[in-house]
């Protein structure tokens, strides 16, 4: 189910935020913040509201006009053309007096589209209710697609990457598919352009080393995820088909660039602004950060996910590496119930089995993938994922319970009496309308 909008008040004004929460009672929660532009950004990443109002404003209620007016419009404005250059989807509204259009001028000249007298509140209401109904009503939720998952690995080499692009390819295949089975029946032109994005996966490729899932997905690097991130504003459907690698059946990857100190061209803002257009545009993404080290952008990302999964395997450095892992999400207060641990190259008889692991570290346990790492090299030194080469291993039905695992209508309830393709096709059917 979608969660209750969120609002962001910048202003000063108490009474402005009190009377706001009143009339939005209904609606959702008001945040208040000082109106600062360079805190912006981090609270557009911690909040993640739905809709912001900006404070143009003389005075509130029975607050005098004061002399800091002309400084208020001035941060109302610089806020406002932030809010447009960074975070263009979401909605902004400027409050303001109906009976002073200085206020209401200023707005328009700073961008902002759409005014409102929240001492009038019929017609304030009025048009919050309009926006709601033009944008998502949880920006970290879209319940008509697959979504998003995060793929966190402690450490290099735990499978992390090999499981990211096997999930990519196999949901891909499936939404392929399901197109086919809900269109006319024709089979799928060689090019993915046909695919809508909202039939498409995209896996972002921003684990360690650089670039594997380009390489197991037989995709040559070229606009990589800095590139994106400089590009946010011009990212759409015609852009993104033309310059994120993709390969044949229509993964779309957007990797770290190879020169890895460009990354710190990329604000943790923008960063998560871009994770969330993209979500908003593809069907799926995939985000891979396995042996990544840098728990803020990880714990932002986790955020706005709508799955995260950690990847371990039986070894002692995979589970020290994992201890070390959960304490730094702790510390940056990642909601441990969220996480669901895959135990890689699984075998009993390796150690602790996977139920204990789960125990030990306070997890829920999603699944186990069985050691397949002569299977697994073989076919991806041939160029091609496992599920390619044999639909009928025991990796790739494992993977399979993951793609599964992907139905935004599962429920532990009804898990086993559901038609494994029926929400693939519903997403294609969807996409169609």
């Amino acid at each position: 189910m979608p969660q209750q909008p969120r609002f962001l008040l910048y202003s000063d004004k108490q009474a402005l935020a009190t009377g706001l929460a009143d009339a939005l009672h209904d609606l959702g929660p008001v945040i208040q913040e000082t109106p600062a532009v360079g805190k912006l950004s981090s609270h557009m990443v911690e909040v993640r509201p739905t809709m912001v109002f900006l404070d143009f404003l003389s005075h509130y209620g029975p607050e005098a006009a004061n002399d800091a007016y002309e400084v208020n419009l001035e941060h109302a404005s610089m806020l406002a053309g932030e809010l447009a250059r960074r975070f263009p989807d979401v909605p902004a509204v400027a409050l303001g007096c109906a009976s002073d259009p200085g206020g209401a001028i200023t707005a328009f000249r700073a961008g902002v589209k759409d005014f409102a007298d929240p001492n009038q509140e019929s017609d304030f209401l009025a048009i919050v209710e309009r926006l709601l109904g033009q944008a998502p009503r949880e920006s970290g939720a879209h319940p008509a697609k697959l979504g998003s998952v995060l793929l966190l690995g402690a450490r290099p080499g735990l499978g992390v990457s090999t499981l990211a692009s096997h999930l990519a390819g196999m949901v891909q295949q499936q939404l392929r598919d399901a197109a086919t089975e809900s269109g006319n029946g024709k089979p799928p032109r060689k090019t993915p352009e046909y695919l809508p994005l909202a039939q498409r996966v995209c896996l972002l490729d921003l684990g360690m080393p650089v670039g594997d899932n380009l390489l197991y997905l037989n995709i040559r690097q070229g606009f990589h995820f800095v590139d994106a991130v400089q590009n946010l504003r011009r990212l759409d459907d015609t852009l993104i088909n033309s310059a994120l690698p993709q390969n044949d059946a229509g993964v779309s990857v957007l990797a770290l660039p190879r020169a890895v100190e460009q990354v710190r061209d990329a604000s943790l803002a923008d960063s998560i602004a871009l994770f969330e257009r993209l979500r908003d545009m593809f069907g799926l993404v995939i985000t891979d950060t396995g042996g990544l080290s840098n728990p803020p952008f990880i714990s932002a990302i986790a955020r706005s996910c709508a799955q995260v999964w950690v990847v371990t395997d039986q070894s002692l450095g995979g589970l020290v590496s994992l201890a070390d892992l959960l304490e730094d999400l702790a510390q940056q207060k990642v909601d441990r119930e969220r996480l669901r641990l895959i135990v890689n190259r699984y075998d009993p008889r390796y150690g602790m089995n996977a139920a204990q692991i789960a125990e030990r570290f306070e997890l829920n346990l999603l699944a186990t993938l069985p050691d397949r790492t002569l299977a697994l090299r073989r076919s991806m030194n041939t160029g091609k994922l496992l599920n390619q080469e044999s639909a009928a291993d025991p990796y790739v039905k494992a993977v399979n319970t993951l793609v599964r695992e992907l139905n935004p209508d599962n429920t532990s309830s009804h898990r086993g009496q559901r038609n494994p393709m029926g929400w693939l096709a519903g997403l294609a059917r969807r996409s169609h309308n």
